[in-house]
């Protein structure tokens, strides 16, 4: 009997260790919302190629965090929000590209109005805006910013893998803080990323 109780008390003892030692659930898991400001890089791409007169006030891609309970994430683009943001570029670019076109014909000497550039190349501003920015072509011009891999989040560093199929690297993470529902990427080590002059970003929890 001294045994029985012996071996029952060594069982119990080694299922609160396990317990105890077992996967805490990470402060990151669920799902939050990244909305980075693209202006800036957009507006110095257009004064780059001399089109100042289309710079824009404000253009945001959201995308979609989901860190799941397995260990799992995935990012995505969300689709309503481009939907909105594009709306929102195509306003701007409607005011803004009458004077552009205007500025061309005039260094070009093309002596001809807006009204009658438009008329000749038979298709309207509304049309040309349209044409050049639609929601579903940029969403999917961005599908590599999305994907999937496994994550781990401890002492402040939050490690990305690339892919199921790989493990996530130890040398490389990103810095964050917490306060409740904010989560502040500080910025990226060991990390090429092509927005490490955009940080810090901010991840709001929505579920």
């Amino acid at each position: 009997m001294k045994k029985v109780l012996a071996l029952a008390l060594s069982a119990a003892l080694l299922v609160g260790l396990l317990a105890g030692c077992g996967g805490k659930k990470s402060d990151v898991l669920g799902a939050w919302e990244l909305e980075m400001e693209m202006n800036d890089l957009i507006n110095d791409q257009l004064a780059a190629a001399d089109m100042d007169d289309l710079q824009i006030g404000s253009f945001a891609v959201t995308m979609d965090f989901n860190f799941k309970e397995d260990g799992t994430y995935t990012l995505q683009v969300n689709t309503d929000a481009m939907s909105d943001a594009v709306d929102g570029l195509k306003a701007e670019m409607r005011e803004g590209l009458p004077a552009y076109v205007d500025r061309m014909l005039a260094e070009e000497g093309v002596e001809m109005t807006v009204d009658e550039f438009f008329q000749a190349s038979g298709i309207t501003l509304d049309e040309m805006v349209d044409t050049m920015f639609d929601a579903e072509a940029i969403t999917q011009s961005l599908g590599d910013a999305g994907g999937e891999g496994n994550y781990q989040a401890k002492d402040g560093k939050l490690y990305l893998s690339d892919g199921l199929d790989n493990r996530v690297d130890p040398e490389s993470y990103y810095t964050y803080t917490l306060d409740g529902d904010v989560m502040t990427l500080q910025g990226a080590v060991g990390e090429d990323s092509e927005f490490a002059g955009m940080f810090p970003m901010t991840l709001t929890r929505i579920g």
